[in-house]
Order: structure tokens, then C-alpha cells, then sequence
């Protein structure tokens, strides 16, 4: 449970910046085009394994192309929050940020202090659960 101010979109109409995150973790592993499925596979350890799978497009590039999963997993989000984590993981993941980085930016409550926002290509949403509903 934290303030996610520095990750909070504009025009967020929360009352609060408090959020409880219950997991977060990011693999990398190689592309494998229209062979990668979802649901039975990288994600069947956090989301329930009884579900349709999901095949992402197909791509023509290299072989070297690596898929990397960020799973954010909460009870609520503050607007544009995944989107601002992504983005701030991913200058992680390009060496301008380290992990003490991200902690400083999440400390000092001030969206300026984090990175823009990842774009909403490539990132997508693959479960929502609320009491008995499932989407």
C-alpha cells in the first residue's frame, strides 16, 4: 500500500492517491509469433488456467524479438497508473533508471518526477474480477 501520485494520469478523479498493489512481476522470454498463447502458459501461474487463450499477432521481425510480460495485479488502479508504471519499468529495463530510482520517484509524490506514459500499443488487459463477475 503506497501514495501513487507519481504514477497518477491527469484528470484522475480518485479521491485518494492510495493504492494496494498485490503483485507485480516482469518476464522476458523469446517471441515466438502466432505459437505464443496466453492462459495456459506465462500467466497461467497468476490468472486462473480454465480460461480461453489468447494468440498475439503476428510480427515479421527478427528472431531475437523478446515478449516481456509486466503483470500489475490490485483490487483498483489509479488512471493511467499501469501505463506510468510500465513506462518507468521500462527505463529500467534500458539502464536511464535503477530500481533505487524508482523508489525515489514513487517516495517524492509528484508525477513530474517519474517518466512519460508507456503508449497503449502492445499493452493490454487480460483479466478484471469483481466479486463474482469475471470479465
Amino acid at each position: 500500500t503506497h501514495d501513487f501520485t507519481s504514477f497518477r494520469g491527469k484528470g484522475c478523479q480518485r479521491s485518494s492517491p492510495i493504492v494496494t498493489l498485490e503483485d507485480v512481476w516482469v518476464e522476458s522470454e523469446p517471441y515466438h509469433g502466432n505459437d505464443h498463447t496466453f492462459g495456459g502458459g506465462v500467466l497461467s501461474g497468476v490468472f486462473r488456467t480454465n480460461r480461453p487463450q489468447w494468440r498475439l499477432p503476428s510480427l515479421h521481425r527478427p528472431d531475437n524479438l523478446r515478449l516481456i510480460t509486466v503483470v500489475i495485479a490490485g483490487k483498483s488502479f489509479l488512471y493511467h497508473q499501469v501505463r506510468n508504471i510500465v513506462a518507468c519499468l521500462v527505463e529500467v529495463g534500458r539502464g536511464r533508471l535503477t530500481p533505487e530510482d524508482v523508489k525515489e520517484i514513487l517516495e517524492k509524490r509528484d508525477r513530474s518526477a517519474a517518466p512519460g506514459m508507456a503508449p497503449a500499443e502492445g499493452l493490454f488487459l487480460v483479466d478484471v474480477e469483481h466479486g463474482d463477475f469475471r470479465f
